[in-house]
């Protein structure tokens, strides 16, 4: 279910002023999985992947993982208007998805309802047609968009930073890469930047790793971040995940305190508690809109209890399993 029926399940277009949330269900959904760009030949899941509707009148980008799915619409200023993620399952032509978790005044009608549909992928695009739980009828067409990949860039010849990769609602739109002439310390830093002349959504350089050495502690994540000309915003980003049904247990992505304009290197933190039920870490930098930004010298830290957290307990989401983890962060400095 996406954008196709947006009109009229709402009666029109209703921006939803929640970025930081839809930031975060964007991130975790969009990097829950690097998926094979035709699917997941393991499990012959054909639907594994990041797609862009192609028959309806607004935006909608949908990134499936092999249990997770979530959807977000936006207009021509890149302003989501609609969004839901939850849990699916596939048994042959059948496709049912129970939306968890969302935003937009038609949600509530769907919430922790399965709804089902018949599907087909023919060359890359998906066919999708059903009944939702409230009885509209939707016919949607899907195309197969760049899976979420290690780390590559608009620009031909890029150098990806190793031990990282670029998601985001919209990676295309921007250009991630190791940059060798830009450094705060050492010979060199990653770059991240918007590549066309409006950019759509964010698009983040990340990674993911299993918080064993953390649980149970507080941790400042921290790094170097230069920008230049960033017209809307930037900022580091750090999530915790758990392991007892998958929740979104901390997350903060600086978005009360952007990163803005011109400025040299400047130092930024995160602190976050990890609870002893946490499952994972995920970090990085995200730029939203034009401009760009340097990443260089992060640190993981483990800190007192009179350090204050900078952001709340966040709205529970559901998670990926344990697999494919590191267990540890990688090439904080660059200089891999």
């Amino acid at each position: 279910m996406a954008a196709t029926n947006a009109k009229v399940l709402t009666g029109g277009k209703q921006a939803t002023p929640c970025l930081p949330l839809i930031t975060a269900l964007a991130i975790l959904a969009a990097t829950v999985w690097s998926a094979e760009p035709n699917g997941d030949a393991k499990s012959g899941n054909k639907l594994i992947g990041t797609w862009k509707i192609v028959s309806g009148d607004v935006t909608t980008v949908k990134h499936v993982t092999p249990t997770q799915f979530m959807w977000a619409s936006y207009d021509k200023d890149g302003t989501v208007t609609r969004a839901a993620g939850g849990t699916y399952t596939l048994k042959g032509e059948v496709y049912e998805e129970t939306p968890e978790y969302g935003i937009g005044s038609d949600f509530e009608l769907i919430k922790g309802k399965p709804q089902t549909f018949t599907w087909k992928v023919e060359g890359n695009k998906w066919y999708h047609n059903g009944k939702l739980s409230n009885g509209f009828t939707i016919e949607e067409v899907w195309e197969r968009a760049e899976k979420s990949v290690p780390a590559t860039s608009a620009a031909v010849g890029a150098e990806a930073p190793k031990g990282w990769f670029a998601a985001g609602d919209n990676p295309n739109d921007y250009s991630m890469s190791l940059d060798r002439k830009v450094s705060h310390s050492g010979k060199s830093s990653a770059s991240l930047k918007s590549v066309v002349s409006k950019a759509h959504g964010f698009g983040t350089l990340m990674q993911t790793f299993n918080a064993d050495s953390f649980r149970a502690k507080r941790i400042r994540f921290s790094g170097y971040v230069r920008a230049k000309e960033v017209m809307d915003w930037a900022g580091l980003w750090l999530r915790v995940d758990g392991s007892n049904g998958g929740e979104m247990l901390a997350f903060d992505n600086m978005q009360d305190r952007p990163i803005k304009g011109t400025a040299d290197w400047q130092k930024y933190e995160i602190v976050l508690d990890v609870p002893e039920q946490s499952q994972a870490i995920a970090f990085g930098l995200l730029l939203a809109g034009l401009g760009q930004v340097w990443l260089d010298d992060l640190t993981f830290e483990v800190v007192r209890n009179d350090v204050a957290t900078t952001a709340e307990r966040p709205t529970t989401t559901r998670q990926r399993p344990t697999e494919r983890l590191s267990k540890a962060p990688r090439n904080l400095d660059f200089e891999e």
